[in-house]
């Protein structure tokens, strides 16, 4: 009797079965994984893992659009000062060790909710969601930071703030007014912050 044969057929049958479906769902892993680490890095600036450039006017407009107009929120641009100093004294790849540590310092000094981004080579925006007053604290802890690799020298930051809904409900307006006031800080000397005021 070959009977033994159809029930071989049928093992092996069930075995092919069970490689294949074992093979799509490990593509499925790692389609489900290269699609979240390229969306990651479409979103995220390599250097300081905070937001980039291309992604955070949309992150702010999205949360802006959608978020009550009877809450205040604080918008700031930072700028290190006098960074190009760094780069042609220390050179870039102190520059990027210098970027990577603004990058933890601002993910430390403000909220999880908060959002922060990088959008130039020193420059930085936060939206402070939802304060409570326009009366908020400004990063004086950067002086305190060292830098081994810059002598032990500390850096500073020249800041411009604007607030929403009073000075924009959408990014461009945000970042234009909060730039004036960031503008008004460097002619005065920089390492300080302006508040931007309608002429």
């Amino acid at each position: 009797s070959y009977e033994f044969i159809h029930d071989y057929e049928l093992a092996l049958n069930c075995y092919f079965m069970l490689l294949v479906l074992l093979l799509v769902c490990r593509i499925a892993m790692i389609h489900t994984r290269d699609r979240r680490e390229l969306v990651y890095s479409a979103q995220i600036d390599g250097l300081t893992s905070l937001y980039n450039k291309e992604h955070t006017p949309p992150v702010i407009d999205a949360f802006l659009r959608t978020g009550s107009p009877d809450l205040l929120h604080a918008f700031l641009i930072l700028d290190i000062d006098k960074f190009k100093d760094v780069n042609d004294t220390w050179g870039h790849a102190v520059g990027d060790v210098i970027l990577q540590r603004v990058g933890a310092f601002l993910k430390a000094q403000f909220r999880d909710e908060d959002i922060i981004g990088r959008i130039g080579g020193d420059e930085f925006v936060i939206l402070m969601k939802n304060i409570g007053s326009k009366d908020i604290a400004l990063l004086g802890q950067i002086r305190a930071v060292k830098h081994a690799e810059m002598d032990n020298q500390s850096i500073t930051f020249s800041v411009g703030l604007a607030f929403s809904p009073e000075q924009g409900i959408r990014f461009d307006d945000l970042y234009r007014n909060a730039d004036k006031a960031l503008y008004q800080t460097k002619r005065g000397g920089r390492n300080n912050y302006t508040v931007y005021e309608k002429a």
